[in-house]
């Protein structure tokens, strides 16, 4: 592979590393001029379209991410036979050989790694991703100590049919969560198990399961509690303790429901340390839990290699469900004893089943006159077919959208209140959107606006800029400066002051942060590359972009920028970027596509009980908003129906119970 040139612009210079599934290379891109890794799938492998399509489904789900923590993807191609993805090169080490170094990390090291790629995976969940393989091997340090997430080759989508796969599971086996080793229901919380076991070897250099035997290590995932890390390590914060083992926890509902939950625990220990005081409770007090006993499962003796060697099993599933079966109780059958009794009791169940007749009789002739009377009465409003289009209650205050709703015949109840720049009483969203069709009499729950927050800005000192996107997220207006500090770490807030509903946050570029940073010449570079070249720069893209007609530059690539190349600008300062679209002749003014209609339907017969089911749309523009949400019993409700509107192709999202659960796309296009 050494010389050869891929894609006409990718010249190979020499192998950096190899695994199961692919081999990696250092690589010149002549067009940017600039060294990139690239990936390059092995031809040599049996099962060739399984390992092609996992290759695949790398490339798309690693594609749509972007974060400074997860290692970028600039392009992927085919040529010759050969599938290869282009990634940023890290000039680094892998946490593996990181941690082998230095024997075992401090836990504020720890801590400050974990919290890291905890921010990689929030993007991730975010786009219902799921990375089923994270542990060092996967996890790089750059040379100025930034965290790289990377291989991301058996993500998934996590929906239906991913959720709780019919199929085998692949994961390394020393970082599997136990639901992944028994083929069970895997979502972010298996991400938040392995990042623990990660963490865990952090602090104490080796992990909590060992044994000679992949399937053993397995298996003590699902049965054996681990050795507590400071029987391991002494030297290991107790704060720091309490946070890996309520991430390893056995059962899901005992870990962090989120990595933006894990994250904060992170945060506030690594705050308090900054500050010297003592830490807050960041987490309840772990609890340990046996797997149910009797509990076996049959595993297959196949072992594989990943794609960074390590170890791993794959599972059958079949035996782990049948071991499930085992544990229903079979129905007895009627001994001859209750037959004849049953028997002798047909008599009296004529005589009840008579009365019954009587008193519908009765009870009818009473309704029928009642309703001769008054039709409109409260008890015929059930019978009778009183669809009403649903209003739209969004920004009203409660009051007024309370007697809007009656004047509908529905009811509104409050939901949670939320703190954010909108007046207090303010309805922020509805559980059944605007446009729907239900009874009347049905009650719908509306979020209102607590008005907003007294924030204490001093107490933000230290805290990460991360906090920054949190305030974006509530509706606040922020503004972003950056200076260099010799006292506060770098990306860390100096100070926050507010100007009625704007924030402005002023971020260490820490002691040795430049001042000023030249702009990079952007021409000609796609959206992704741009957005690259200014991070390496020190700056940000204006994710906002325009296009304009041009005949000299490709289609997607960038026509001129707000800042012209080589000016010195201050660090993390936004770039605009204009792209260009292929010109055409236009003879009159391009049509809009028309808004449609269209029916959605989601079967709720998966539902095993009473569940809270959410429905999100997502349209082709960006904007989310919450179609229907309530308490949803499946006897009751078989089949949710709800008539949307759009223009483009729209995403929806269905969660039960919070977790994400199916995805399914409507295309008002045709």
């Amino acid at each position: 592979m050494i010389g050869t040139v891929l894609g006409g612009r990718y010249t190979i210079l020499e192998e950096v590393g190899k695994g199961g599934m692919a081999c990696v290379y250092k690589a010149q891109c002549n067009v940017l001029n600039r060294i990139v890794a690239v990936k390059v799938l092995r031809n040599d492998l049996e099962g060739g379209e399984e390992f092609v399509n996992r290759f695949k489904a790398e490339a798309q789900s690693a594609a749509c991410l972007a974060h400074p923590n997860i290692v970028s993807i600039y392009d992927v191609g085919e040529e010759n036979d050969l599938y290869y993805i282009v990634m940023e090169y890290i000039e680094g080490t892998t946490l593996k050989e990181y941690i082998k170094q230095k024997g075992k990390l401090s836990s504020a090291d720890s801590a400050s790694i974990a919290s890291q790629i905890c921010g990689a995976l929030s993007v991730a969940h975010e786009k219902n991703i799921i990375h089923r393989d994270i542990k060092p091997h996967n996890i790089m340090i750059t040379s100025n100590n930034l965290v790289k997430v990377t291989d991301f080759g058996i993500a998934r989508a996590s929906n239906s049919s991913t959720m709780r796969v019919a199929d085998s599971i692949l994961g390394s086996v020393h970082y599997i969560s136990p639901e992944q080793a028994r083929g069970g229901y895997v979502d972010c919380r298996s991400d938040i198990y392995s990042l623990g076991i990660v963490l865990y070897e952090m602090l104490t250099g080796k992990v909590p399961f060992e044994s000679e035997s992949p399937i053993a290590v397995a298996m003590k995932h699902l049965e054996e509690i681990p050795v507590s890390p400071t029987t391991l390590s002494p030297d290991v914060a107790v704060e720091m303790e309490e946070i890996v083992l309520k991430a390893i926890s056995k059962e899901t509902r005992k870990r962090y429901q989120s990595v933006e939950e894990f994250k904060n625990a992170l945060d506030n220990f690594l705050f308090a340390v900054k500050t010297g005081g003592e830490p807050e409770e960041v987490v309840a007090e772990a609890e340990e839990s046996e797997l149910a006993s009797g509990a076996v499962l049959d595993f297959a003796d196949e072992e594989v290699e990943t794609s960074s060697g390590e170890e791993a099993v794959i599972i059958d599933n079949e035996a782990a469900e049948d071991v499930a079966a085992s544990d229903v109780n079979e129905y007895e059958e009627i001994d001859e004893d209750e037959e004849e009794y049953e028997t002798k009791r047909s008599p009296l169940n004529m005589i009840i089943a008579a009365v019954l007749i009587a008193l519908f009789v009765v009870g009818g002739g009473f309704l029928g006159a009642l309703y001769f009377v008054n039709p409109d009465a409260p008890i015929f409003m059930f019978f009778k077919n009183s669809d009403v289009d649903v209003p739209d209650f969004t920004d009203m205050q409660f009051e007024k959208a309370q007697k809007l709703a009656s004047e509908y015949g529905l009811v509104l109840d409050i939901g949670d209140k939320q703190p954010g720049p909108s007046e207090e009483g303010t309805v922020l969203y509805q559980s059944i959107s605007d446009g729907n069709s239900v009874k009347k009499g049905t009650h719908i729950t509306v979020h209102v606006s607590a008005g907003p927050e007294n924030i204490d800005t001093a107490s933000y000192r230290g805290v990460s800029k991360d906090i920054i996107d949190e305030f974006r997220e509530k509706g606040y207006d922020v503004e972003e400066k950056y200076v260099t500090n010799s006292d506060v770490a770098e990306d860390r807030i100096i100070s926050v002051t507010r100007s009625g509903d704007t924030f402005i946050f002023t971020v260490s570029l820490g002691e040795s942060g430049e001042s000023e940073c030249v702009v990079p010449n952007l021409l000609r570079c796609t959206k992704s590359e741009a957005r690259q070249l200014l991070e390496e720069y020190g700056l940000l893209l204006n994710e906002s972009v325009t296009y304009i007609d041009s005949n000299t530059v490709e289609p997607g690539c960038v026509v001129e920028q707000s800042v012209a190349p080589g000016e010195k600008v201050s660090p993390k300062t936004k770039i605009s970027i204009i792209l260009a679209e292929k010109a055409e002749e236009k003879d009159e003014e391009p049509k809009e596509n028309p808004v449609k209609e269209k029916p959605f339907a989601y079967s709720t017969e998966a539902l095993s009980g009473p569940t809270n089911v959410k429905i999100v749309e997502t349209t082709s523009d960006g904007a989310t908003r919450v179609l229907f949400e309530q308490l949803v019993d499946p006897n009751t409700l078989p089949e949710i129906k709800i008539k949307v509107k759009g223009t483009g192709v729209n995403k929806y999202t269905v969660y039960h119970d919070g977790v994400a659960v199916y995805n399914g796309t409507l295309d008002f296009t045709k």
